[in-house]
């Protein structure tokens, strides 16, 4: 790994200042001269965030802005192997028209360019805590010699957005003929750009391994150099730290991960592993899975307790005139919209009743005046409109087709509680919106669901005869996701997709990972074989729940089926 210039005294002296917990007079870890060593007691402000707080913020930077559509063709297990970050093949389509920081950042991030240190704000648009980069000198642009190192963001919650003083990288220095070859450094963005440094983003590697949680970063580097490992390079380290294998956190992070984006399995599996974790008698976990199942026994209040997790709106609709008929869509910071002002002008919001009296938020994305098919998008957990409307319009440019959507009950600016019954109303009324307010007609309209947006989506595609169905992500059922050794739909059980997509009259792609950590793969596959007019499917070798429109041949299959098979 190569080493680090010294930085001026001044600077050093300042930033030991700026870096002192006041409420614990400690100072963070620093970075004077050289990269220093990690303190061995982890000192932590409680005026700044873990990583896990600030993911919520990255994540959003990141996916919104066109991680969603990664460029080219995807890359072979040989080429993964050959090189860290392979370029997309010549020709390869760039992302949806963004503003200038965002799409230049993805555009880099996909062809595996080199960051300067001008291209601070594009940087940290893209960069996430755990992302492992690989670093090397500016100087000699003939050089082949880098280094690696995973990262780390600290973030104050009034800061929104993290800057190069924010982004801290640790990597390893190799040390020979003594008794601990490997100690841990610390090195701040700002340090290395001022040091003429350039960094770039191993992506690959994020997407082909399932990685550690961001909470889990920095006990795994805590973790590494305490341990003595035989890491041969800064790059195992990186990788180790997120990728490592911690067998008594791994039932753990899983479960997190689970609840973290809305699995129906969260409830019981967390009393399950308290089990595990504590000495309690067994008849006080049989009381509480009781209450989590049988106070009522009723499958709406199981799925409300399981499944729901809306989050706090990120946009409003504020009506322009006294009639009503018109509302003004705003976004707040959290929804993170890359376009201009002009292209928002090609969403329009309104409010509508559902048949069970709630009033429901919807938006309407006209995309392209050329194009055939509407898609009936029904969003997945934990979002609402207006993280979700950035990736409505790039998609819709990329498969030419208007997309209609909707928030669920409880959900963004939609009234009421989240339930079954509610998520069915509300997609009746989305339906009748579609057709009413905008003329139009069943054949040109594509039911797309995602994650439990498929609950609705199945439902409605069972009663009515349309253009097409997208089932992204589906789950059979609820009893089924939270129970996976489940062979029967019982009287209780909730969201029972899979006695209603035999009924479907339309053509069905099902699209899903194949590493699903949330919704087992094995629901696509039994959804799939359900279906009586079910095409060619899309199995995404490797990806998540959360990460199928990371992947190329998302796209691509997209195209085909609206464009070509659907055409004839």
């Amino acid at each position: 790994m190569c080493s680090v210039k010294p930085v001026a005294k001044d600077r050093a002296k300042e930033r030991t200042k700026n870096r002192t917990c006041k409420k614990q007079k400690q100072p963070y870890i620093r970075t004077p001269k050289e990269l220093l060593p990690v303190c061995k007691k982890k000192v932590r402000c409680k005026n700044s965030t873990t990583a896990s707080d600030t993911m919520g913020l990255l994540r959003r930077n990141s996916l919104n802005i066109g991680r969603w559509f990664p460029a080219g063709k995807q890359e072979s297990a040989a080429a993964v192997a050959a090189a860290a970050t392979p370029p997309p093949p010549a020709g390869a389509t760039v992302g949806p028209r963004a503003s200038f920081g965002s799409s230049v950042a993805i555009q880099k991030l996909r062809e595996s360019k080199w960051f300067d240190a001008g291209e601070e704000r594009i940087f940290c648009a893209v960069i996430e805590n755990g992302f492992i980069v690989e670093v090397r000198r500016t100087t000699d642009p003939a050089a082949t010699d880098s280094w690696f190192g995973v990262v780390s963001i600290e973030l104050k919650k009034s800061e929104l957005k993290p800057t190069a003083e924010h982004v801290k990288i640790y990597s390893v220095r190799m040390k020979e003929n003594e008794k601990k070859p490997m100690k841990v450094y610390c090195v701040t963005l700002a340090n290395l750009w001022q040091q003429g440094h350039q960094l770039r983003i191993n992506n690959v590697a994020d997407r082909t391994k399932k990685a550690h949680p961001e909470k889990d970063i920095l006990a795994q580097i805590k973790y590494a150099s305490k341990c003595q490992m035989p890491f041969h390079n800064s790059q195992h380290f990186a990788e180790f730290c997120r990728y490592g294998d911690r067998p008594q956190d791994s039932r753990k992070r899983q479960i997190s991960d689970c609840a973290k984006w809305g699995g129906l399995n969260m409830g019981a599996t967390l009393i399950f592993m308290e089990m595990q974790k504590k000495q309690k008698s067994l008849s006080h976990y049989f009381g509480e899975l009781c209450c989590l199942f049988c106070c009522p026994p009723l499958p709406g209040r199981i799925a409300a307790k399981l499944a729901f997790l809306p989050p706090e709106p990120t946009y409003n609709l504020t009506p322009i005139d006294e009639s009503k008929a018109k509302y003004l869509l705003s976004f707040n910071e959290r929804a993170e919209w890359p376009y201009s002002e002009r292209e928002k002008e090609n969403v329009e919001g309104f409010f509508t009743r559902t048949a069970r009296g709630n009033k429901l938020s919807c938006i309407y994305v006209k995309c392209t005046p050329s194009a055939k098919y509407t898609l009936l998008f029904s969003h997945g957990n934990a979002v609402d409109l207006g993280q979700m409307s950035s990736f409505y319009l790039g998609l819709g440019l990329r498969i030419n087709c208007n997309i209609f959507s909707y928030d669920y009950s409880g959900y963004g600016m939609s009234g009421g509680k989240p339930s079954e019954k509610n998520l069915y109303a509300d997609i009746d009324a989305a339906w009748h919106s579609l057709r009413t307010r905008f003329g139009v007609s069943p054949e040109n309209i594509i039911l797309y669901g995602q994650s439990i947006g498929t609950v609705p989506t199945v439902d409605l595609a069972a009663r009515y005869e349309v253009g097409a169905v997208i089932l992204h992500s589906p789950l059979m059922s609820g009893m089924r996701v939270a129970f996976p050794n489940t062979k029967r739909t019982w009287f209780f059980d909730v969201f029972p997709s899979i006695d209603k997509v035999s009924k479907i009259s339309s053509p069905v792609l099902v699209i899903h990972g194949t590493e699903d950590e949330v919704i087992d793969f094995s629901h696509g596959l039994s959804i799939y074989e359900k279906c009586p007019k079910a095409v060619e499917p899309l199995w995404v070798e490797g990806a998540g729940h959360n990460d199928v429109e990371l992947y190329n041949q998302y796209l691509d299959r997209l195209k085909k089926f609206i464009a070509v098979e659907l055409g004839n």
